[in-house]
């Protein structure tokens, strides 16, 4: 008998480029020790534009060069050689994850793990990411461990419709050069599409997770994949030799200094067609170093073996490295980025070669009975037909309570604990309908209303994400950010939605937001606690107040701004770069007590007005990651979904106790 066949795999008439491998090897080299501590190196975010340049060129060339030789693209071998190279190690690192958060992960951490898995084994974590608000760059208080899988989950979308895709545009297109020319226009109309979505005043995750706003990078691979594949007589396509070596350096160059030079947060990525010019600097790589048959010293610089080596393990390292760092931010060493970095890269390194060495390899060659040569079918086929079922219970059990808690479950306001003991409570319709103005602190609690628990209280969202309530532009640690058109028409419409939804009463939001310096008219940048910053910190709240007013709403309450710890975990670019720019913003980010000072004053000046201190009730006792016995925040921000009701008891607590009282 015959042993298992592997999935025919047509290989490129190019042949194995061990400078692609080396390319590969290199930037996620430097990528890896960014995510572990490496400082200064603020663009190397953009590595993971790279790799989905190279993906889209692999996958797409491969494609077509089928279809010129055969005649067909056999989509159902297409997707069972990618199961065979990307799941086998995924389910390990997932399972090795699930295992973890039973015992050993953080609280916030662990209740979120189930949903995690789901999404990831789905495909489906970038999404995931964008409802949450994940901030990648400033969320490192228990961060998910397969945050990461959001670049997977976009490949994987990509992996599924590219088959698709070509066979509809080969039905039109008969030749390679126009096949490459349609993947490039839509690469960017991609491009202007993104442009379009960061101008609208899009948040970060939106931005930063989201399929449409990071497929250009794919699609440009595809078009040079379609550019340079071979045709039916093997012939390969060329850049005249003189072109080839410059356009390589150039390419490289300009990366290089992309990567310790552009912050993730610049408007010029994002709203300046940035993005695209990165993915043309990997896109000159590619074309100096893809054609074996024609030696370079570019390419011989990305023939280094150890750099081949790390580029044939890049799959293995890129799933190990980030849960290693999770866990390593959890331990007695994770402030310490030398030694955790050390030690980081040390167990990425090997797990990545253990992984590669017993299961991915082995089943890549001979498929999952590989990794039990001596099981007869029937048992292995028993095997998975539980173990990969058993994980997706496992991760659904750990994300929704058991059945004995649900029954236990308290129906009243005793299932949201009271955060001050004898607080006030909610009495029904004093008021009903509350108007909610802020960022995306009360924005999140909104959507996380517990109307079970209250029935009778009805929210009005009139926040925004990201929204500052001061007018003026925000100068912080990375630019001068002026408020978006978005968020504008969002605080200029408050009063008037508030009006139409019958709002009876609003609570504005204190923002840690306020604590940043602001640039005033004259161009002049005013700090916390200087005259200009106070007054106009005061002239807002006025107006807000007065427009309250206008719309027929009679009680205004302010709520004070909570203390928080900001991630200080290694590699975490912001928290470096705000502590150099403004420090004051993390000693009010911890324990906002010159921004709730603000607060104060101005309400007292305002008899009419209410003081709701939520700093009071939750800081008595300075930070806390768990307020009776629930975890706070679920991103160093906004409150857990856990704390939410107990907020919201709280919070309506205070209205309802000013709304009787008052004058």
């Amino acid at each position: 008998m015959s042993g298992p066949r592997s999935p025919r795999r047509y290989r490129s008439a190019y042949g194995h480029t061990p400078a692609l491998d080396g390319f590969r090897g290199l930037f996620m080299a430097l990528f890896l020790v960014g995510h572990f501590g490496l400082p200064h190196a603020d663009g190397l975010w953009l590595a993971i534009n790279t790799f989905f340049v190279l993906s889209g060129f692999f996958i797409t060339r491969l494609l077509v060069e089928e279809r010129a030789v055969t005649g067909r693209v056999d989509a159902w071998r297409f997707y069972q050689r990618r199961a065979r190279r990307l799941l086998p190690g995924l389910l390990l690192v997932v399972s090795a994850i699930t295992v973890w958060a039973l015992d050993l992960a953080p609280a916030g951490q662990a209740r979120r793990i189930g949903g995690d898995v789901l999404a990831t084994l789905g495909f489906a974590m970038n999404w995931r990411l964008v409802v949450q608000g994940d901030q990648y760059f400033g969320d490192q208080a228990n961060p998910s461990p397969l945050r990461h899988a959001w670049t997977l989950a976009i490949e994987e979308q990509y992996y599924l419709l590219i088959p698709l895709v070509l066979l509809l545009l080969m039905t039109v297109l008969r030749s390679r050069k126009r096949l490459g020319i349609a993947f490039a226009v839509l690469s960017l109309v991609a491009s202007v599409h993104l442009v379009v979505v960061a101008s609208s005043g899009a948040s970060f995750p939106r931005l930063y997770y989201s399929t449409d706003t990071r497929v250009s990078a794919l699609l440009m691979g595809s078009a040079l994949g379609a550019f340079f594949s071979a045709g039916r007589d093997g012939v390969v396509p060329r850049v005249p030799r003189r072109w080839v070596s410059p356009l390589a350096w150039v390419g490289v160059l300009s990366l290089v200094a992309a990567f310790f030079s552009i912050g993730p947060y610049s408007s010029w990525v994002w709203e300046r067609g940035g993005m695209l010019l990165a993915n043309l600097g990997t896109v000159a790589i590619i074309i100096g170093i893809a054609d074996p048959a024609r030696p370079r010293a570019i390419a011989a610089v990305f023939e280094w073996r150890p750099v081949r080596e790390v580029g044939r393990l890049t799959y293995s390292l890129y799933l190990w490295h980030w849960p290693v760092h999770v866990a390593l931010l959890a331990s007695p060493i994770g402030d310490q980025v030398l030694l955790s970095a050390v030690v980081g890269l040390s167990l990425t390194a090997l797990l990545a070669h253990l992984s590669d060495r017993y299961v991915e390899a082995p089943v890549l060659r001979g498929g999952v009975r590989a990794l039990l040569p001596r099981a007869r079918r029937p048992v292995l086929l028993t095997v998975a037909a539980v173990a990969v079922p058993a994980l997706v219970v496992g991760a659904t059990l750990m994300r929704a309570p058991t059945q004995e808690a649900l029954a236990a479950e308290p129906t009243t306001m005793d299932a949201a604990p009271q955060v001050v003991q004898g607080q006030p409570e909610y009495v029904p319709g004093s008021p009903t309908r509350i108007g909610m103005v802020g960022d995306s602190v009360p924005w999140y609690l909104v959507e996380r209303f517990p109307e079970r628990l209250f029935p009778d209280a009805q929210p009005v969202n009139l926040a925004h994400e990201g929204c500052d309530l001061l007018d003026a532009p925000l100068v912080n640690a990375f630019e001068t950010k002026a408020t978006t058109p978005q968020c504008q028409e969002a605080k200029d419409s408050w009063p008037r939605r508030a009006k139409e939804a019958g709002v009876e009463a609003v609570a504005v939001w204190g923002s840690t937001l306020l604590s940043l310096p602001h640039e005033q008219p004259d161009g002049t940048v005013v700090r916390l606690g200087d005259p200009g910053h106070t007054q106009m910190v005061f002239s807002q709240l006025d107006r807000m107040h007065e427009r309250a007013g206008e719309a027929g709403i009679r009680d205004f309450y302010v709520v004070t701004v909570t203390c928080r710890s900001f991630p200080k975990g290694p590699g975490n670019d912001e928290f470096d770069a705000i502590r150099e720019a403004t420090p004051e913003y993390l000693d009010e980010y911890s324990d906002p007590v010159r921004t709730n000072a603000l607060l104060r004053d101005w309400v007292e000046a305002h008899p009419d007005t209410r003081l709701l201190d939520l700093h009071g009730a939750v800081c008595a006792d300075g930070y806390t990651e768990e307020v009776q016995g629930l975890p706070l925040y679920d991103d160093a921000v906004h409150f857990s979904p856990e704390a939410s009701p107990m907020i919201w008891r709280w919070l309506l607590g205070q209205v309802s106790q000013a709304w009787r009282t008052r004058g």
